[in-house]
């Protein structure tokens, strides 16, 4: 494998990712709306905002020397609704996680893709942790952007269109549908990312909401 040429392409993931939630958050109506849940089961954008700046802060943070999973991380507490968030403050939180996770992937060297590093004190490879990252941001983007269109087809005054039943407005059908290919180009990018990949296991993102 081309050390470089894999850890290039990491860090083309993280920085799409990061954009498409960068744009996800800058189309939604107000700040209001980064609360909103598409059903009682889902995550609001607020939660998907905590929860992945809090992964990625406990994550990267010393990645060579000590465990993913920090101490004074509080993953259960990212799943709580907080209300009341604004979108600076979100947005500041946003961009602090992945600034914390691209310098560090930045400051990796091929010679480092055969440590072995551990995450909550299971032993890993280098390239098995970035690869789980990377594999799960398809589908969080996906759910940002699900959530952003919910929100910007809400009426003034009226109920946010829920389903085809709904009958939302053509923008947003064709807003859903750039959407989904959005997100099969990041899956196929993810894939490829992952056959460049040595030692990879066979794994599956699985997103839910914590009880």
């Amino acid at each position: 494998m081309n050390g470089a040429a894999y850890l290039q392409d990491i860090l083309h993931g993280f920085r799409m990712y990061k954009t498409l939630g960068d744009k996800a958050m800058a189309q939604v109506p107000s700040d209001a709306d980064f609360d909103v849940m598409l059903d009682p089961a889902s995550n609001s954008i607020a939660v998907l905002v905590q929860h992945i700046s809090g992964n990625l802060n406990s994550r990267y943070r010393d990645f060579l020397t000590t465990d993913g999973e920090k101490a004074d991380r509080d993953r259960d507490g990212e799943f709580q609704a907080r209300g009341g968030a604004t979108r600076e403050v979100l947005v500041q939180m946003w961009d602090e996680g992945f600034a914390v996770a691209l310098a560090a992937v930045e400051a990796l060297t091929p010679d480092d893709l055969d440590t072995t590093i551990t995450i909550r004190n299971q032993p890993m490879s280098v390239v098995v942790a970035l690869n789980r990252s990377v594999t799960i941001w398809p589908i969080t983007s996906a759910r940002s952007s699900t959530s952003r269109d919910i929100s910007r087809s809400r009426p003034a005054g009226g109920r946010r269109c829920r389903s085809r039943r709904d009958n939302p407005p053509t923008s947003t059908r064709r807003t859903n549908v750039a959407r989904r290919a959005r997100s099969r180009g990041a899956r196929r990018w993810a894939a490829a990312a992952s056959r460049r990949a040595r030692d990879l296991p066979a794994t599956r993102a699985c997103w839910r909401r914590r009880p």
